[in-house]
């Protein structure tokens, strides 16, 4: 009789574990889009308080890039949005999309405009977004990535990209490169 009721409480744990876990995701999705949202706002708030003029190639990239993400995620939820990301590029071209991110990024970083404190922090805020989004979307690249840059360090990394789906490790160089550009963006 003990036997069983020890396995009833388990199997309760586990369900409200699940249930926790659910809802932790949600919760951090919602917070992934709010951000998105507050970053939109925030280059707004700086356009309308002449920090930042409308036709600046730093407003029209990065207020376009926010809208652009926004603007998908009624229509097919952000879990489908990084579907296509990682699946519609192969593995060739979507590192030639990435350099070519990085080059634009690194054309960016020149802008005067960034002496603005305001701004830089708007830019490296918008880069800490789409680096939640992405873990809000993927719990197996949210471990593959603190497997591998976070816990493990540079001693397993090379491994756990070789046995990494391709879908995660374009998504580890997706969010590699968000976070190298936020660092960039912070230390301009």
């Amino acid at each position: 009789m003990m036997f069983d009721v020890f396995w009833l409480h388990v199997m309760l744990l586990g369900m409200i574990v699940l249930v926790a876990y659910g809802m932790h995701m949600r919760t951090l999705r919602l917070r992934a889009g709010f951000n998105l949202y507050r970053i939109r706002d925030k280059l707004v708030l700086l356009v309308a308080t002449d920090q930042l003029p409308e036709d600046s190639h730093l407003f029209k990239h990065y207020y376009g890039a926010v809208n652009g993400l926004l603007a998908a995620a009624p229509k097919v939820g952000f879990d489908d949005v990084l579907h296509t990301l990682f699946n519609k590029f192969d593995p060739e071209n979507f590192q030639h999309a990435v350099s070519q991110a990085k080059k634009r990024a690194a054309r960016l970083a020149s802008d005067p405009l960034l002496n603005d404190p305001e701004v830089r922090q708007t830019v490296v805020e918008y880069y800490g977004a789409i680096r939640l989004m992405m873990f809000a979307h993927s719990s197996i690249l949210r471990v593959a990535y603190l497997l591998s840059y976070r816990f493990i360090g540079g001693v397993c990394q090379d491994a756990i990209r070789r046995i990494a789906p391709p879908k995660i490790q374009r998504g580890l160089d997706a969010v590699n490169y968000a976070q190298v550009e936020e660092r960039t963006f912070a230390n301009a």
